[in-house]
């Protein structure tokens, strides 16, 4: 009967670590799902950024022949 007490003591803090594995479980995966939402942001992000530089290469090149050819046809020297 005298170690009633230590029983209860040891239930108590068994549920206290369960319930502290649960909600560290939990905060676990909110963050992973926030670094894989980051992640995906990221990613499209990144991919916009890169598509944009293809197209500013493309153009800037197309304005360059451009000026070329007017070069060529006045008879002039450009750099």
């Amino acid at each position: 009967m005298t170690l009633w007490p230590l029983v209860l003591l040891l239930i108590t803090g068994a549920a206290v670590v369960g319930e502290a594995r649960y909600r560290l479980g939990h905060l676990e995966t909110k963050v992973h799902e926030g670094e894989r939402t980051q992640e995906n942001r990221y990613d499209s992000t990144n991919r916009e950024l890169r598509k944009m530089n293809h197209e500013l290469r493309t153009g800037l090149g197309k304005v360059q022949l451009s000026m070329a050819r007017i070069c060529i046809k006045l008879d002039v020297e450009c750099e």
